[in-house]
């Protein structure tokens, strides 16, 4: 994109790096298919209440996260935000 065209269509800008706020979102979310983490206790509390430690969803599933990373490299989220998909973490 020319600078000319920068100016003119300012969202239109390759993003360069994150906010530290949306790191740890977009990280879970390719690392293990959801926002919050089940830690051991929400998981020991689910279960005494009668539900699953860890809920049906992509959480519990290697080949959905599989999937999202995936979708993430056919994307290139790599070249656009920074996560290598291999070590799923942020490269700086």
């Amino acid at each position: 994109m020319s600078d000319q065209e920068s100016n003119k269509y300012p969202l239109r800008k390759s993003v360069i790096g994150l906010q530290d706020s949306l790191k740890s979102p977009i990280k879970n979310i390719l690392s293990i298919g959801h926002v919050p983490i089940f830690s051991r206790y929400i998981q020991r509390v689910r279960t005494k209440i009668g539900l699953p430690g860890v809920p049906p969803t992509a959480y519990s599933d290697k080949n959905v996260v599989a999937q999202i990373l995936d979708l993430a490299r056919a994307v290139n989220v790599e070249g656009k935000i920074g996560f290598d998909t291999n070590k799923k973490n942020f490269k700086y």
